[in-house]
This record gives structure tokens, sequence and C-alpha cells, in this order.
């Protein structure tokens, strides 16, 4: 059904009509619930169990009703300098944005979304410290109204002119041998977990009785020994745990590519149940971060972020905007990262990087040992107070523990290095969580140097390089001396920090923020 505009001579458009179909999803629910209990309970429904549902399906009716409503309010246009929106029934909403303002503009689709061609669209600047105080959601356009008007506000901020040469290209695109590195993430084992407890409360809801299923478990307990127990979960849990992560991989990176249009854009395609389409100004790119999760860096991979300003207010927002691939072989990674750079070789493949005092060496040990024999304590008190039984085991977890807690301490100190590459000041730290950052030199907007009391026993400072892209806003030198650290900052960003250090003195550290 073609979307007439509210009010043709002022320019206002409307959503899609067709929107009408997908908001009466939520209904689905609770006719899906009221199918599934009578098939559970061979059609004997009990009062109290449609008591329930009646509630929940009012509660679902009147979000219809709300979402319907809002479709019918809701008008929108574009002028020469401002995107305008106007929304509410009761309380009405106009909200402004200035064209050249707009930092983003993301296409997504879900399934119901897909299922009438329709597209969720996404308007945000990348301002302010509340992501959803500076976001326009349009739920729902038809996918060429909402294309159109991707373009229409990316070229008003500057990012897609019709004079500019074209420099189309795939930087990268799915090779389905990725998907071997999907299981060794943890999102399989959550969803597990979650899907569990969604089912466990669903049949509580409902009162459905699941004590068959409790008093197999009881006997499998007392008749199975430890070991039986262990390897028995473990292996069922592993097997589902990777179905569940080989099915999320799929659902998230189906027909995945990362491309350049023009001059200025970068664009990241992907998703299978819910589409999505993100666009990234090339300009506001400050840098790029290689992330390593320990599992993936034990095979060999990781994954390319971009750091740059707009991606999004909120931690959520930004992190789901600024990964541009799936687990990636790290050559990958470091060839995609070299493309986002326009820097060969690429800075995150720099392994000599200058190394960090030996007091570094020493704090890491220190924290790795003394977190390593958590466990150990926690089961001498268990040994001490309720079960005398376990206290035996309590060495050979603290062995276990120390073995282990060093090994982390000096895989943490190997990791931190920072040098300069080119146009980009590169850091990198991290043991359970590797991180590689190349930050821009022209992106550093200042410094911060911070000390807290174990630093300053050590003699060590952090310094860190203030920029306005990335989920912190600052990305962080840790554990150098004092000198070495103003001199490397001194380095990266010539007179940025020189007025604050005098007479060759460097400037006092303030204390670190827990």
């Amino acid at each position: 059904m073609p979307e007439r505009p509210a009010d043709a001579g002022a320019g206002w458009r409307r959503l899609s009509l067709r929107t009408l179909g997908v908001h009466l999803k939520w209904l689905v629910p609770p006719a899906a619930s009221l199918g599934a209990y009578a098939l559970w309970t061979g059609g004997e429904l009990e009062v109290a169990s449609l008591y329930k549902l009646g509630m929940v399906s009012v509660a679902f009716a009147a979000v219809t009703v709300y979402e319907v409503v809002q479709l019918l309010t809701t008008h929108f246009r574009v002028t020469g300098e401002v995107f305008e929106l106007r929304k509410g029934l009761v309380l009405r909403r106009h909200r402004s944005i200035r064209r050249d303002r707009v930092r983003r503009v993301d296409l997504t689709a879900g399934p119901a979304q897909q299922l009438f061609a329709l597209v969720i669209v996404r308007i945000g600047t990348g301002s302010g410290p509340q992501g959803k105080d500076h976001e326009v959601t349009l739920s729902a356009l038809s996918k060429r109204d909402a294309l159109a008007l991707q373009a229409e506000l990316l070229a008003g901020a500057g990012t897609a002119a019709e004079d500019d040469p074209a420099e189309d290209g795939t930087i990268a695109a799915l090779r389905w041998s990725w998907i071997r590195y999907a299981p060794l993430t943890m999102w399989g084992g959550l969803a597990i977990v979650g899907l569990v407890a969604l089912a466990t409360r669903v049949a509580d809801w409902f009162g459905l009785s699941l004590d068959g299923v409790f008093r197999w478990l009881a006997r499998f307990f007392q008749e199975a020994s430890p070991v039986q127990v262990i390897l028995s979960f473990g292996a069922v849990f592993a097997v589902l745990s990777a179905l569940s992560s080989l099915l999320l991989f799929c659902e998230q990176w189906w027909r995945y590519r990362f491309e350049i249009e023009g001059r200025y854009t970068y664009r990241v395609r992907r998703g299978l149940l819910t589409t999505r389409q993100i666009a990234i100004d090339r300009r506001r790119v400050r840098g790029v971060e290689v992330t390593q999760p320990l599992p993936l860096r034990l095979f060999g991979a990781g994954r390319v972020e971009v750091l740059a300003t707009g991606l999004g207010a909120s931690d959520d927002d930004y992190t789901g905007m600024q990964v541009v691939t799936p687990a990636v072989p790290r050559g990958e990674a470091d060839r995609i990262a070299a493309a986002i750079a326009e820097q060969s070789p690429s800075p995150t493949a720099a392994t000599r990087l200058r190394p960090h005092p030996p007091a570094a060496l020493r704090r890491r040990l220190l924290r790795a040992v003394l977190a390593a024999l958590v466990p150990a304590a926690v089961l001498a008190v268990l040994g001490w107070t309720f079960a005398p039984a376990v206290l035996p085991s309590v060495g050979i977890v603290a062995a276990a523990g120390v073995v282990l807690g060093v090994l982390l301490g000096v895989d943490a100190y190997r990791a931190l290095g920072h040098d300069v590459s080119g146009d980009y000041l590169v850091t990198r730290y991290g043991t359970l969580r590797r991180h590689t950052v190349a930050l821009r030199r022209d992106g550093v907007i200042g410094w911060r140097i911070s000390r807290s009391p174990g630093q300053r026993l050590s003699g060590l400072v952090t310094v860190s390089a203030v920029t306005a892209a990335g989920k912190g806003g600052a990305y962080q030198v840790r554990d150098v001396r004092l000198p070495d650290g103003v001199a490397f900052a001194g380095e990266a960003v010539p007179g940025l920090l020189a007025p604050f250090v005098a007479a060759g003195q460097a400037p006092e550290p303030e204390p670190a923020r827990r």
C-alpha cells in the first residue's frame, strides 16, 4: 500500500501502513502459549492457568493498541537543514535534528518486518550522555523508502555527495570456514542457560509439573559417580553450547559483507532472521582495534572493531555497531585493519612494541596469584565451618591456583606494549581479553595521567590518550614509568602535553578513579 504524506504541502511523510501487520506480533505470544498449554495438558485447561493466560493476553493487546496509535500519529519530514519528527496522541512530541549533525542512519529488519518487506530506521547524532535522547527511531518504512531516506540524510551530513567519485569495493565477505571459531565464544553457553531458565519459568507460570525430570536427575546423581556426572553433563553442555553458537553465528553473520561505498562510507551488511545495515562515515574513523578473547587467541583468531565518533552513546549500541567482522584468523583481521587504517602493514600487526618495566610484571603476578587463590580460601572456610572432608583438597587447589596465576600474570605482562606506527599510536594490553588498539594521532584531543596506590608503590603510571571516538573515550598505556609515559605522549602528539610540563618536569599524576 503506498504511503501518503500527512500534509503534502508541508512535505510531511508517514510510516508505512503495512506496519499494522507487524504490530499484530504482540498477539502471537498469548496465542502460542494457549496452543502449547492445550497440547501439553491434552486439552484439559485449568481455570487458574486460563486466568493467567487472560492477563497475559490483555497485556499484549494493550501493547498492540499502543503501537498502532504510535504508528497513526507519527509523521516526519526532511527539509534543507533539519530532520523533523512529530508523534503522539495525548502527549505530543516534536523533535528536530540538524542534518549536519546526523552521524548514522542504521537499517534493521526483524522476522516480522521482513515478512512485510519493512525496515526499522534509526537516526543518531552520536552526542550527549544518554543514547536514547539522541536517537530517533522510525518503525517502520518500506525498504525502498528507508534506503532513500538513509541516502538523503547521509548526503546531508556530507558523507555521500553526488559529485564524489565512487570508490566502491568489498573489504571482507563471509567465509564459512570462519564458523569454526563460533564455538569458542561464550554466547552458546549463555543461550543454553537462558533457554533452560525460560522453560522452567514458563512451566511454573502455567502450573506444568516438571517433577518427573527432577526425579530422573536426582536418581542419576545418586547412582552415578562424580566423574560420570561431570563428564555426562559437561559433554551435553558442550555439544548444546556448540550447536547454539553455530546457530547464533548464522543468525548474526549470514550474508556478511564489509564494503566501501563512495568516498566516505563504510557499510556493514549482515543477519539472517534480523538483518542489519550499518553505515559508518570514513572521515569520522579515528582508529581500529583487534580484540582477542582468550579462547580465540589460543586458536589464532580475533575480531576487528572500528573506533569512530557518532556510533552511539550507550555501551550496548556502540558495541553492536563498532564490531565490523565476526571472529576471523588473526592474519585476516590485520588485513582488514590495514584497509581501515589505510596503512600497510597494519598498525595492529606490530609485534615489536616497546616493553614495560619489570615492576609491571610484579604487579600482574601478585594480582593474578591472589585472584587464583580465592577458590582455595573459599574451600578452606567451608572445610573449617561445615565440611572438614574438603580440607585435604585445599592444598591441591592452592597449588594449581598459584601455577595458573603465574601463567596468567606472565601472559598479561607479555601482552603489554606501546609504540608509534606511522599515523597511529599503538597500545596493547589484556590476557583474558587482549586488546590491540591503533589510534590516529590526529584523533587524540588530550592526555590523562593517573596513578593508583599500587602503582604509586611500584613507581608506575597509566597514560591515557583521550579521544572523541570509542566507547570509553580514552585508550590506556598501562603501567609505564612516568618519564617514559610523558615522552611517549610527546612523541605521539607533539606539543599537546608540552604546556603542562614545566622545565623538563613531568606533570603530577591524578589519583586513579575506581
